[in-house]
């Protein structure tokens, strides 16, 4: 699970660090905890974990929101469970939408021959009183490497930019 800090109405409530906790399932005790942080930026807090996914190799996908100046900005990232703790899977966290959306709103996963291939994830702002703001970003990126290969951007495209769940067929 995720879980600590995140957005609250007026504030980025950090007084919970943020984390990803793993279970073990028969028992219900804690395996480990992780802290996700954007080692680039190793100044900021750590990561608010909002979307998690497992891939048939027991790779754990995450977004999440990381905060930055002008409030949030939705990051992707990899994690190995190594059993009693958790490493990076890939060299560095990648940026959905950097300083456009706060939110991470989704992510899915690509897998064929029994392998994760891709990672999706999406990014959008939060509904305020006067409608949505800017930002938004669907983005594919390679499962093995954090490679991103392509983005989307809906607002090109007659849309508002905040985008939710992701549904992939075979």
């Amino acid at each position: 699970i995720g879980g600590g800090w995140g957005p609250a109405v007026d504030d980025w409530n950090q007084t919970i660090e943020g984390g990803i906790y793993a279970f073990d399932a028969a028992s219900g005790n804690v395996k480990w905890i992780f802290h996700p942080r954007n080692e680039v930026e190793w100044w900021k807090p750590t990561v608010w974990t909002e979307h998690l996914a497992v891939g048939t190799d027991g790779t754990i996908y995450a977004a999440g929101t990381e905060q930055t100046l002008g409030g949030g900005s939705a990051v992707l990232f990899a994690l190995r469970d190594l059993g009693t703790n958790a490493t990076y899977a890939w060299p560095r966290m990648v940026d959905i939408d950097r300083g456009q959306a706060r939110l991470a709103e989704g992510i899915a996963l690509r897998e064929t021959g029994g392998q994760t291939r891709r990672v999706y994830a999406t990014s959008g702002n939060p509904f305020i009183g006067i409608g949505y703001i800017r930002g938004g970003t669907l983005v594919a990126v390679d499962a093995s490497s954090g490679a991103l290969l392509w983005t989307f951007d809906p607002e090109l495209h007659g849309g508002t930019g905040a985008m939710t769940g992701i549904a992939i067929d075979a």
